[in-house]
């Protein structure tokens, strides 16, 4: 039994690991330090400066130091860096290659690396990055897409948390177009063990237009308890979501990864694909700035302690890119 404590021990130690933030004694500002899944501390991406990146790209490339994976799913080359921004880029009717897994090219995605990443339950995570939409961009009443969302790394299954953008008449009480946040992993009954897990869906008040450019920022305890877990968004400024509320699944009782770009899954179906283009959109183009991010251990003494300090650190308005 001794043995099997000690092997569980070393394993919890050396896949995560504590790295101290680096601080520019000319700013007093953190310099930019991308760091993996596995490492606590405060996390930021300059695509300006990072290597690594092919413009070309293949799924799972390994971007920025490798800290960072290219997931697009349908045809390669939909991700390139456009001078300080990251684009993303999906089209209802490019020709896929022939690994892809649908009839579109329907997912152009970056994630946090190494994949299935496993957060234990009290993990503490900030997340800050600017989304902007084409001038192109128009409304989809067809289908609906992700913007960013984490996702536990099984197969089949939603993402536990998600920022999303309606189709027309899918929620009664959200806008056409609107962006709303997605809890996948509130349950109906926590106290009987195999309930089916439900989704908690909360408009944010903005439908994006082309040019709309939105500073967000995410707060995320990793939890199984509507008591200890905790949730928050704000999109420039403005909370828009704030909830003591579980955020892991029954299923999958951890944190996970983060992916931001496009996710319009709808278009893996030349059905869904085929009504998208009789409404008069045929792609999707958006970007990102820098990236900014803290996660800390469940055991460290400043977990949750910190709120305004490190919202500050993590508002990308603060940053000029």
């Amino acid at each position: 039994m001794g043995r099997i404590v000690i092997l569980l021990f070393l394993v919890s130690t050396s896949l995560f690991s504590q790295r101290s933030v680096v601080i520019d004694s000319q700013t007093d500002e953190p310099k930019h330090a991308p760091l993996q899944a596995s490492e606590y501390g405060f996390k930021s991406w300059d695509w300006k400066t990072l290597g690594g990146f092919v413009e070309d790209n293949d799924s799972s490339t390994n971007i920025a130091n490798n800290t960072l994976v290219v997931d697009v799913d349908g045809s390669n080359g939909m991700i390139e860096v456009d001078g300080n921004k990251m684009k993303f880029h999906v089209v209802a009717e490019s020709e896929t290659d022939e690994w892809a897994s649908g009839d579109g090219n329907f997912r152009s995605e970056i994630r946090t690396n190494p994949w299935l990443i496993q957060y234990p339950l009290g993990t503490e995570q900030w997340f800050g990055w600017t989304y902007e939409f084409a001038d192109s961009y128009v409304f989809d009443p067809a289908c609906d897409w992700h913007i960013f969302q984490i996702h536990s790394g099984r197969v089949g299954e939603s993402p536990m948390i998600a920022l999303m953008v309606t189709n027309s008449g899918q929620y009664a009480w959200l806008q056409d177009g609107e962006l709303y946040v997605s809890n996948y992993a509130e349950t109906s009954d926590e106290d009987v063990p195999g309930t089916p897990n439900f989704t908690d869906r909360a408009g944010t008040g903005i439908v994006p237009k082309a040019g709309m450019k939105l500073n967000i920022v995410a707060h995320i305890i990793w939890s199984d308890d509507d008591s200890t877990g905790l949730l928050q968004f704000w999109i420039n400024g403005k909370s828009v979501y704030d909830k003591n509320i579980r955020t892991v699944t029954d299923l999958d009782p951890y944190g996970g990864n983060a992916k931001w770009g496009i996710y319009k899954a709808k278009w893996r179906n030349q059905s869904d694909i085929d009504a998208s283009e009789l409404a008069g959109v045929t792609e999707v183009e958006t970007y990102i700035g820098n990236l900014y991010e803290i996660t800390r251990s469940h055991l460290d003494p400043d977990n949750n302690k910190k709120n305004i300090e490190d919202y500050n650190k993590i508002d990308p308005s603060r940053y000029v890119d």
